[in-house]
């Protein structure tokens, strides 16, 4: 749907009437959401709608939102009131959303639905955006201070690196911030009513490799002086280099220089399982 098309029906004299009488009934819009960088309040989507939708289906009026796309407009907003007599009228809301994806483009449909809303209905806040976040009331100095010029989220632009905090918005050049009832770190971009929220890719911890074991650490678990002399109290002491070319897999190739440089050429598990035997063996001999 291209952004410039006709904006009403060829007759909306019902319409007209149907909206009078809504409008004579509309209340103000609770700011019941907060905007936690200028500490106030103001009436979101959800807000904008209790206080319209009744007083309009009461009259035969309801409110239809669509979105599209036109080359040079990302993103448009449809907002058609319509009557049960099939009068019409449309407002179409052109808006950029300040990054292209989802959570972005999200933000920017709900704020521009809100605005939409409240103006072809005509729902007013109890007070309007920029004079809630105008603080009226003079600040008091700090003491043995000079007085520091004051920087808006929009106009404030880093000195130098050291202004720099570990949560820095490469894309705006500011500082994310957490506060108040947030659940991460953010800021508003400019006065378009949108935040940019931060993101951070978790890096998995990384894996320690276990450094090799050398043989004598392998040997170390067992003191293989004392097996040599289990194998001469039974008599194994040539029977041993056989039981491990017949039952450890796989089998060191050499089986010279004593008990204690085999061993350290075979795994831990079959260490032990060599020595179980031996001590198995001997156990019973003592008996």
């Amino acid at each position: 749907m291209p952004i410039y098309d006709n904006h009403q029906s060829d007759n909306i004299v019902n319409l007209a009437k149907a909206l009078i009488k809504v409008q004579a009934v509309l209340e103000e819009a609770k700011k019941d959401s907060e905007n936690p960088y200028y500490h106030s309040t103001y009436a979101d989507l959800t807000s904008v709608w209790g206080v319209c939708r009744k007083p309009l289906s009461d009259n035969g009026l309801c409110v239809v939102q669509t979105m599209g796309y036109d080359e040079g407009h990302p993103l448009l907003i449809y907002t058609t009131l319509l009557h049960e007599t099939g009068e019409w009228v449309r407002s179409t809301l052109s808006i950029q959303p300040v990054k292209n994806d989802p959570q972005a483009t999200g933000s920017a449909i709900t704020y521009g639905r809100r605005y939409s809303l409240a103006a072809i209905v005509g729902v007013c806040p109890e007070d309007d955006d920029a004079e809630s976040a105008t603080d009226h009331k003079p600040q008091p100095k700090p003491a043995q201070k000079p007085p520091e010029k004051q920087q808006t989220a929009s106009t404030a632009k880093p000195d130098t690196q050291a202004t720099r905090t570990d949560h820095w918005c490469e894309e705006h050049q500011t500082n994310y911030f957490m506060k108040g009832k947030m659940k991460g770190y953010a800021h508003p971009i400019g006065d378009t009513g949108t935040w940019c929220h931060e993101h951070r890719e978790e890096k998995p911890p990384a894996k320690e490799e276990p450094a090799p074991v050398t043989p004598e650490e392998q040997t170390g678990a067992f003191d293989w002086a004392v097996v040599e002399d289990w194998i001469k109290e039974i008599n194994w002491t040539k029977a041993w280099t056989g039981w491990i070319h017949a039952n450890i897999k796989p089998c060191p190739d050499d089986l010279t220089g004593g008990l204690e440089p085999v061993m350290g050429r075979v795994s831990p598990e079959n260490q032990q399982k060599f020595y179980d035997k031996i001590k198995e063996m001997h156990d019973l001999k003592m008996k």
